[in-house]
């Protein structure tokens, strides 16, 4: 499958918080350089996914066409909605999914 370069990236508020608030646990506890590298290589895992955006595993159990895809220690939840991926959250892959997932995501 050939990438596809005209897609949008979009956070919704939660998911910039997600990443807001990796980076501030990561520096506090590993320091502002691993922080950074850390956030870095999620970027690159978004790319990915912005330029693949079927590239994860379907979620259907948590709503209307919701993926995920691994990044380092997280899982990027995700939906593709025309041109654009939008980024719904980001969890830590030890988390209870299930319970930290908001309701539901329906079709806008």
């Amino acid at each position: 499958m050939r990438p596809i370069s005209n897609v949008e990236l979009r956070f919704t508020p939660r998911s910039a918080n997600n990443l807001q608030t990796i980076h501030a646990y990561c520096a506090k506890t590993w320091g502002t350089d691993q922080a950074d590298s850390y956030i870095d290589r999620i970027h690159n895992i978004l790319e990915l996914i912005r330029l693949n955006p079927f590239i994860g595993r379907s979620r259907a159990e948590f709503g209307f066409d919701i993926r995920s895809y691994p990044a380092e220690q997280h899982l990027i939840f995700y939906t593709v909605m025309d041109n654009t991926v939008i980024i719904r959250t980001i969890l830590h892959a030890r988390m209870d999914i299930p319970r930290r997932l908001p309701p539901k995501v329906q079709p806008e």
